[in-house]
This record gives C-alpha cells, structure tokens and sequence, in this order.
C-alpha cells in the first residue's frame, strides 16, 4: 500500500467512492476498504454511503491549539513492569519524535482545506486515515482538528431530553465541554453550565492557574477559544465533545431493555427527591456495591489500572480497577475478574453479584454470549439494520514442528480461518458493530443532502410521481425494508433510495 495513501490529508475534495476496492484519492488506486479483511469483504455491503459522506468533508487545523499548547504522551511516561528501560525509553523517544513530527505537519497544513480518507474495521468502526491530522488520536491532535466551515452560535434554546422540561442553548453545549475537559466531567450538565459562566463572568478561563489545572489542556484551550468566537459573533470551527459515559453498557442495556443498566449510565434519568436529574457513573456504582458487600473490607490488587497489566506492588482497589473490570467483563474477558480481584476469591465473587444486581439482563447476556461460541466455525457473519454486513474471521494459534539443524523446535503463530475451540470475542464484537451502527446512523442524520431532503419530501407527500429509480435502488430499497421488518429499525439509509418506484417496497 502506497505510504501517502494512509499518512496524508488530501488539500483537494475526495472522489466518490464507488466498489469496496476504490479511493478517495485523486492520484492514487485503493487497496480495499476494510482494515485487514479486503478480499474477506469484496462482494459485501459496507455502507459506501457513509464513507463517501465523511470524506466529503472539509477540516482546517486549529492554530490556537497549534500555537500555544505542546503534545503531552502522558500514556508513554510511566515505564512498564514488563519492559526494560532502554525499551521504555526508546518507547519515549520514538514519541518525542513524533510529537515534533504532528507539529511540523500541522504548520505545513495550517490554513488548508482539508480531506481525510476513511476505512472501516471488520465490525463496522471508522478509522480516518489522517496520522499526524487524526480525529481519533490524543487529545492534541484531536483538539488540532477543526471543520474548516464554521457556523454562528445563534444562542437557540432546546429542550435537553429527560430533564423534565428543561433548556438548554447552544452555547451552553460549549460550556458543558469546556467544563468537561477541565475534569468536571462526573458533574451534571447544569453543574457544569454553571462552573463554566462563573468563570467566564471573571474572565480569568484562560488564567494560568486554570490552564494548570485542565485535565485535557489542548481540548480546554480549544472550546475556550470557541466560545470566545461565539460571544463575538464570529463563525464557530470546533467539535463540542460530550461525553458518553459508558457507551457500551449504554448499548447493551438499550438493546436488551435493561432498566437497570440504563440507569447507572444516563441512558435513562435518575432524579434525587427534589427531581434534579443526577449525573450518574457506573463505575463508581459497581465499585460502591462491591465494597459493600465485602462489608468495607480493604482488598487490594497487583493490577494497575494506568498500565493495563500486573505491576510489581499491591494497591488498594478503586474506582479505576472496577472501570477496568466492567469495561472488559462486557467484553467477554474471564481473566481482567481474576487479575483486579483474584481467582475465585470473595472479591471477585462480590463483583459479578454486583454485576448482576445493576445490569442483570446485560450480565446474562455476556454470559450467554461466552456459551454461544461455535468452535466447528472459521468466521462469524452477521447484517446490521443498515446493510453493512460484519466479517469477523476467528483467529487461533497454529503450531508448526520443526527442524532447526539437528534441533526440534516449535513455530507458533496466529492466523485467521481456523476453527477454535472457546473464544470470547463475540460479546465484545456483537456491541461494537452497534456502537459503529450508531455512528453510521449519527452522520446520516447530521450530514445530510438537502436536495436529497427535499426531493424524499416531495415524493411522500405525492408532489413528485415520476418514476425513475434504478435497479440499485430498488434492490436496496427491498433489502433496507426487509432488514427493518427483522430488527425493528428503519435505518436513514433509505433517505438515498425512496423514489415513486419503490414506495410500494417501503409501504
């Protein structure tokens, strides 16, 4: 694969993409258009419509985060228990290399209108091919992103969905993100709306002392300067960041109308008893549950949270452990109970109790998604409500007996299409093609044609009656249709084949 292909933003508009094998690039031939799995998805659907919809946007660099904030690889600078110095500070040193390597980019590109390519993963995640100009990446690089079309801030109010009546305006949204990327992000919205015009009331939001404090500086910096702009009357660059707070407990309790779940992650609202609505985390709730039903006990653990892995000394479980646990226990993992709380020990027995009691019907799932694993299959294949259709081929180690002169060695390695007899990927995978389910559905809604509007209003309200919808979509409009009746969900999707030919598929 050409190196430019996956390193470089385009100064000039994409192509529409057009087969599974193209490019948005001008000058360059596409090499598939899924990560790691191009020949396994040559003949699938993988909702071109999206990626060309991303592609057709344009993004400029922030120079304000540019020009007055340093990258900070906070995740390289501690060293690992399991590696030596010289191969931490080689770690080190090969990102102080490319930190200077984002900021020489990013002054070369300042100023330009900007195209990022994007690919999908097996599950349906988008990846923006950007590297040093990345929306994906550290809160720097993110924060060095801007959309090169700004818009005012008019100050429109909204009503904020179960708040019980209660608005919110435009510029209150930035305010709710500044907060948020200063630390206050387990703070309710209003809490933050509040802190926010305090110290914009003082004027001091970009004071030194607050500039010490932010958790995540470039990001900070960022919405300051965009709120700034919009009390100005000046157009607004920058992406509001709202947090999700737990998105794949979100998802799992929403598709399995687990209350409870809900609950602890905002999905539904909890109100104290004068009706204000909480700002809940589930984390801190599993964590409290556990410690209370090992009576307060003082456990602790060898697993560090900040570095993923078994350290070397004993630390009192917190709050980050039980993060650690819930996140990769929904994601099928046995091993990550074992390591935070110990191997079939009152702790971890506690934990799962725990689990049970505040997100039971997501609990069992898992559970029964461990049980589920086929070991006679070499892939799993399944359609999403949109059409894009998820590969995932099962990976397993492979031993291979050799000979090395005289000497019997063992060659092991991973590969993909074999068959396996236990594997825990299907809790993980299934959510996550519904978190990427999500995302397609967000930029179908939020990125939109409107001639494309107009012209699906005018064909249902009967002002358009000619009939010229071609073979595609007609045969996607029947599909889209079909995959509704399945799952319960009309995907926005079937904005770009509603034709007077093919409501009747749709009726």
């Amino acid at each position: 694969m050409p190196l430019l292909e996956i390193v470089t933003p385009s100064v000039v508009p994409m192509k529409k993409l057009k087969s599974n094998f193209d490019t948005g690039y001008q000058t360059l031939k596409g090499h598939g258009l899924v990560l790691n799995a191009h020949d396994l998805t040559k003949d699938q659907d993988i909702c071109l419509d999206v990626l060309n919809n991303f592609q057709s946007m344009t993004f400029k660099v922030n120079e304000t985060v540019l020009n007055n904030v340093n990258p900070a690889w906070d995740f390289v600078s501690t060293q690992k228990a399991t590696e030596s110095y010289e191969i931490y500070k080689t770690r080190v040193d090969q990102f102080v290399k490319f930190e200077e390597q984002s900021k020489a980019v990013l002054e070369a590109l300042k100023g330009l209108p900007l195209h990022l390519a994007a690919k999908w993963d097996k599950r349906g995640r988008l990846y923006d091919m950007g590297y040093h100009f990345h929306i994906q990446a550290k809160e720097w690089t993110k924060a060095a992103v801007d959309f090169y079309i700004g818009l005012p801030i008019l100050n429109q109010v909204h009503e904020a969905k179960g708040f019980k009546g209660e608005q919110f305006s435009d510029i209150d949204y930035l305010r709710i993100d500044i907060a948020g990327s200063f630390g206050l992000d387990k703070k309710t919205w209003k809490e933050r709306i509040a802190w926010t015009k305090q110290h914009e009331d003082a004027g001091n939001l970009l004071s030194k002392e607050l500039l010490s404090q932010a958790e995540t500086l470039p990001l900070y910096m960022a919405g300051v300067q965009a709120l700034m702009d919009a009390k100005a009357g000046k157009e607004v660059h920058y992406a509001v960041n709202l947090d999700a707070t737990a998105s794949g407990t979100q998802i799992l309790g929403t598709l399995l109308g687990d209350e409870q779940a809900m609950m602890i992650c905002n999905v539904l609202p909890v109100a104290d008893q004068s009706g204000e609505v909480l700002r809940q985390d589930c984390y801190t709730i599993i964590h409290g549950s556990v410690m209370k039903l090992l009576g307060g006990a003082n456990i602790q653990t060898y697993f560090d949270p900040n570095l993923n892995t078994m350290g070397q000394r004993a630390m009192p479980v917190s709050r980050a452990h039980a993060k650690c646990a819930v996140m990769r226990s929904f994601y099928g993992s046995e091993l990550i109970i074992a390591q935070v709380y110990g191997e079939d020990s009152p702790a971890a027995q506690a934990f799962c109790q725990a689990m049970e009691l505040h997100a039971p019907y997501a609990w069992a799932f898992n559970s029964a998604m461990l049980d589920a694993w086929d070991p006679q299959v070499t892939e799993h294949n399944w359609v999403m409500p949109d059409g894009f259709t998820v590969h995932i081929p099962v990976e397993g180690q492979v031993a291979i007996d050799l000979m090395w002169g005289d000497v019997p060695v063992t060659l092991t390695y991973v590969k993909s299409g074999v068959t396996k007899k236990k594997g825990r990927a299907l809790s993980a995978n299934f959510t996550h093609s519904f978190d990427a389910l999500v995302l397609r559905e967000m930029y179908r809604r939020c990125h939109y044609n409107q001639g494309m509007v107009n012209y699906v209003n005018g064909v249902l309200d009967g002002r358009i009656t000619k009939d010229n919808a071609t073979l595609e979509q007609k045969t996607l409009c029947a599909r889209l249709a079909t995959l509704a009746k399945e799952s319960g969900f009309l995907s926005a999707r079937i904005l770009e084949c509603i034709n007077p030919g093919t409501l009747s598929s749709i009726a």
